[in-house]
């Protein structure tokens, strides 16, 4: 029985792969915030990518790109495509007193230029749906190899396109900076017959086809936290992935059993700590990620890991080895969402209960107070012996300073240690308090050992039945639905945004979209990831958005209409559908009162009118600004005003340096009238201290929940999202710091 450990858990670990080195970096595995439209007319961009990207020297076979999500297929033809290669000296940022890209084309162009690529090129892409970013799906490979080096300037990719054979359909994934310090790539674009172009502080994502072994970030195999945050390190005797290009074969190969070899199918990994080198045992591999073991004799401390393939070494990736540091598996592999958690018989627990549970891979519904759960994880600490020969393995571990948090609240926890049968895999068990543990489907469930802190999991806890209760009460019908089969989805959203200091703009969304299948296996867990958390709780990102992604497999928008109005105070407006849409650019319309949304319908979804007030504004009290807050700490955050009804969001984020594109954050969920919360310290411990130029920030919002319904509607929520104060990164003025 123990067996279906290794099977489900680790297995989960070798979710995505690909032998593609991204730049910007950032961007690996988040899509851009921005999408460039393909147009009709011949054009010429040049695009400048920052050394910083890049770790070492690598040869360039080959260039790729990807939809935006959300933004349908790609379609075009271009009868001519001219791609120049070199190595500049402009820079894409204003760092250091660097001078940002000419508008002359011609003074970007790096001396070594080479053309490698001069021919037609037809390309398409059936583009992605959610939040996750599109696959590389149109490659163009290159009839000459370019070798670059980080050392010598920043990576050019001039394209020059003619004017498209028919219409061009579709957008490419896009980011785009606000700022000139800190932007890791910039754009010259314009009309190809003219020597120069307009400049952008924004870059197409790219795929890099490359032969050269590049190691792009070492994490936890299980909570997949980003190098540079403070519960990133790989503690002894744990699970670890190595993410790259190159690194191993195109095909994802597994060990014949897992971390006994130390070479799979021409591949090894090697650790190197203060001196001394160790070989970790490896699990699977593949061109874009290998999953190995850190042996628990390996000394503790910053050091550097080189993966090596077919005899060639890649270039070095850091890895910061500590005693002890969890990391949570979850249901989807990425750090987030529901957790991989199990009854005494190892059915999973679940939002959904099946006709079928008991046993191993079924799923048996939400925990109960006073339920004893068995925990997921790897990263407890080192045992005494060799890992691979099964040393450990059933033992307890009762010395090391564990805490388990259901929703802030402590769990007794039984055992704590290596799991009866596999290699690096930990479980610990713990109960439900059977007197105040947090209800509802999403209840956030963290490990503690220190100042170490886990990635933060779901978990569905239920009082009296096996069905959880949602804490948004308009998703209580969700989980029936998607097991049921494919829903149709309505989310309106009136927003209130700051646009820092006093300055406001008013949004709103109307989105109308139909979830067609989930990842195989995710169904039964599916309103862990969409409903929110129980009110005084706090959920902390492995992102600088407060966002995970739903493993939804099919998304498509549907036709609600083509316009939509919003009835309020201010008199009326209309809105086109999509995400939102800026429609007051001065925050003048949405002001505390009654609304009315309403639509005449469309070829799938009905007419529909709904109501919901906005309530008058909440006053942010303190922290103040410039606030200095102590993670080891806690922090209480007070605000006047408040109504029966309305939730207040504390949003806290954290970036890691000055770029803001690799951090974490929080938020939690409060009552209006409590007028006051006190963030934990274990959760603002795994946020980043601030440091490296960088502000962290706090939000306080408001927010307030309905539904609506149509025909062809599945569920419908109408909320309204009002900013009411804060500081730093998400206000947009001010500063906030953690320390």
């Amino acid at each position: 029985m123990m067996r279906w450990g290794a099977a489900c858990v680790l297995a989960a670990s070798a979710a995505s792969f690909g032998g593609t080195y991204v730049v910007p970096t950032q961007n690996a595995s988040v899509p851009g915030n921005q999408s460039l439209g393909l147009g009709s007319a011949p054009q010429r961009i040049q695009e400048i990518v920052g050394s910083g990207q890049f770790t070492a020297p690598l040869v360039i076979t080959g260039l790729r790109f990807r939809a935006a999500p959300n933004t349908g297929p790609i379609n075009f033809t271009y009868p001519s495509l001219k791609i120049t290669v070199s190595t500049t000296q402009t820079y894409p940022n204003t760092n250091n007193g660097h001078t940002l890209p000419s508008t002359t084309y011609a003074n970007n162009t790096g001396p070594d230029a080479v053309t490698v690529y001069n021919a037609a090129l037809t390309g398409t892409s059936a583009g992605c749906m959610g939040g996750a970013p599109c696959p590389f799906d149109i490659s163009i490979p290159f009839t000459s190899p370019f070798s670059f080096d980080p050392t010598k300037g920043r990576l050019l990719v001039d394209m020059v396109n003619s004017a498209p054979t028919g219409t061009p359909m579709g957008s490419l994934d896009v980011i785009s900076f606000s700022d000139s310090s800190s932007s890791t790539a910039a754009l010259v674009n314009g009309d190809p017959t003219q020597a120069t172009g307009k400049l952008n502080l924004a870059g197409i994502i790219l795929g890099l086809d490359t032969t050269t072994g590049l190691i792009t970030a070492v994490e936890n195999a299980a909570s997949s936290l980003a190098p540079g945050l403070p519960n990133a390190g790989i503690a002894q005797g744990a699970i670890f992935i190595v993410q790259g290009s190159s690194l191993g074969p195109s095909t994802l190969t597994f060990a014949p059993a897992a971390f006994q070899t130390n070479t799979v199918s021409g591949t090894s990994a090697s650790v190197m700590v203060n001196g001394t080198t160790v070989n970790a045992p490896l699990y699977y591999t593949s061109a874009g990620q290998v999953a190995a073991l850190l042996p628990s004799n390996t000394p503790t401390g910053a050091g550097t890991v080189t993966v090596t393939y077919n005899g060639a070494p890649s270039t070095t990736g850091s890895i910061t080895v500590v005693p002890n540091n969890v990391g949570i598996f979850t249901i989807d592999s990425s750090g987030q969402g529901p957790g991989i958690v199990t009854y005494a018989d190892y059915s999973l627990v679940s939002a959904a209960k099946a006709a079928n549970c008991g046993g191993p891979n079924t799923t048996c519904g939400a925990a109960n107070p006073g339920d004893t759960l068995i925990l997921w994880a790897t990263g407890l600490g080192p045992v005494s012996g060799n890992d691979a020969s099964g040393a450990g393995l059933g033992q307890n571990m009762p010395s090391i300073p564990l805490t388990v948090w259901l929703g802030g609240v402590q769990a007794p926890v039984s055992y704590q240690g290596r799991s009866g049968c596999c290699v690096g895999l930990d479980q610990i068990v713990f109960t439900v308090p059977a007197s105040n543990a947090p209800t509802g489907c999403a209840v956030p469930l963290a490990v503690q050992i220190g100042n170490q802190v886990s990635n933060t999991t779901a978990i569905p806890i239920a009082s009296g039945s096996r069905n959880c209760t949602t804490t948004i009460p308009q998703y209580a019908g969700a989980e029936a639905a998607v097991l049921a089969g494919p829903i149709t989805t309505g989310s309106i959203k009136l927003a209130h945004f700051s646009d820092g200091g006093s300055t406001f703009e008013d949004d709103a969304k109307f989105q109308f979209q139909e979830i067609s299948s989930f990842n195989p296996g995710t169904q039964p867990f599916a309103i862990s990831w969409i409903d929110a958390a129980p009110p005084g709780t706090c959920t902390v990102y492995n992102n600088l958005n407060a966002n995970e992604n739903p493993p939804i497999a099919s998304l498509s928008k549907v036709d609600a209409g083509s316009s939509f109005s919003i009835q309020g105070p201010n008199g009326s407006v209309n809105v086109p559908p999509g995400s939102l849409n800026e429609f007051n650019s001065k925050g003048t319309f949405l002001v505390p009162g009654a609304y009315m949304v309403a639509g005449a319908g469309g070829a799938v979804i009905g007419p529909f009118s709904a109501n919901i007030t906005l309530p008058p504004p909440i006053t942010l009290v303190s922290p103040v600004n410039n606030a200095v807050a102590s993670r080891s700490s806690g922090l209480q955050v007070n605000w006047t005003g408040g109504v029966a009804n309305e939730y207040v969001q504390i949003a806290v984020n954290g970036p890691i340096d000055g770029t803001y594109t690799t951090g974490s954050s929080v938020a939690c969920i409060v009552p209006g009238t409590a007028g006051t919360f006190t963030i934990p310290s274990y959760v603002l411990l795994a946020l980043p201290p601030t440091a490296n130029g960088a502000s962290a920030g706090l939000v306080l919002s408001a927010i307030t929940l309905n539904s609506f319904t149509a025909s062809g509607l599945s569920l419908g929520l109408l909320q309204t999202y009002t900013d009411m104060g804060g500081f730093g990164y998400g206000w947009g003025s001010g500063s906030f710091n953690l320390q």
